[in-house]
Order: structure tokens, then sequence, then C-alpha cells
């Protein structure tokens, strides 16, 4: 029994001591790999990928998104787009490259930027969209125009006098009605922000 622990740590030693000679010793081997996306885990900020160049095609499992899973840039894959990923001898798999997104956060401090589908959102979304300015003012110049002419139509009225005892005359009358404001006129509900 000896003799066999003896025997694996000589062994080892040679090892070590060839890849010491060859200043192999301690490096990290790092392969790059172009990979399909076959499932991702949002929470988990990993990917399950199929590689299609290196040196096999064995599925790889819980990639990083990133080169640590916390905050920061995070890019959610598409599943079936292509993604290249760092293979590490000492580190955790992670990914560089991406072909499509379906999602992408950005969080720097207490700034949050999440791109989905589509859709911005600056912070916790909680003011709702943002103006789109052409039609708040073509909305506002309307509301002008109808404002001035109430007070053209105010301003050349007169009343004519009218004999004791007979009615007065009626006052101004308006054609048209003031529109109220609707934020769904001027809102843009692909971009959201907030507070946070």
């Amino acid at each position: 029994m000896k003799n066999e622990q003896e025997h694996t740590e000589t062994i080892q030693a040679i090892r070590t001591a060839i890849r010491k000679i060859a200043r192999t010793y301690g490096v990290d081997t790092v392969e790059i790999v172009v990979a399909e996306v076959m499932a991702v885990d949002k929470v988990k900020r990993t990917c399950d990928v199929k590689p299609v160049t290196g040196k096999g095609d064995t599925p790889i499992e819980g990639v990083f998104l990133n080169v640590v899973p916390n905050d920061g840039e995070i890019k959610v894959p598409a599943v079936g787009s292509m993604v290249v990923v760092v293979q590490s001898t000492y580190n955790k798999s992670y990914v560089i490259g991406f072909s499509d997104l379906t999602e992408w956060n950005i969080t720097i401090s207490n700034t949050v930027i999440d791109m989905v589908a589509g859709t911005i959102q600056f912070g916790d979304g909680s003011y709702d969209g943002l103006i789109k300015i052409i039609d708040i003012t073509a909305k506002l110049n309307n509301l002008v125009t109808e404002i001035t002419a109430l007070k053209t139509a105010f301003n050349s009225h007169t009343h004519p006098t009218a004999a004791t005892g007979s009615p007065s005359m009626p006052t101004i009358s308006f054609t048209g009605n003031f529109s109220n404001f609707n934020k769904t006129d001027y809102e843009n509900n692909n971009i959201k922000h907030g507070t946070t």
C-alpha cells in the first residue's frame, strides 16, 4: 500500500517537474469555441451550448453570460443563436460574443437600463412612457389656436343696446369644443423611465 502511494506521488512529482520545465505548470489554457445556444437560465445568468467549432461537440452546460454572474452588463442570447465561448483550464466558461439577443440589461450603481423585445426601460418605469415631442407640440399648438380664436371672438363681440323691458341679446356661441389631453396621444410606450 505504501509503495503504491509513493509511486503515485513520484509520478505526480515527475509530471509537475516536466510542466515546470516546459513552462506549462499553472498556465491557464484557453480555447475559443463557437457554439449554438440550447437553453438559457436568466436567474442563474447561464446558458447551455453545443459547440460547432473546437476540439469536440459535447454540450457545455452552465456557461456564464458574462465573466462572473453579477450586475453590470447581461446579454441574454436567443435559443438557437450562435455565441462565442471562452473555455479555460482553471476558470468557468463564459460567453464573449453574441449573434442574436432577446434581452440586454445594463446596471451601473443605481442606474438600470432594460432592453427587451423592442422596448427600452430606464429605471423602474414608474414615470411611464417618454413624450413624443412632435405629437405633443401639435396638440399644444391646436390648443393655442383654439384659445386664440376664443379670445378673438370674445374681444370682437359687442352687445346691442336693448330697449327697456325687452330681452337682451344672446352672448357669444362657440361652434368648436376644447379637447382634453390624453397621454396615449403623446406617450411613446416603447421607452419608459423612472426614478431608479
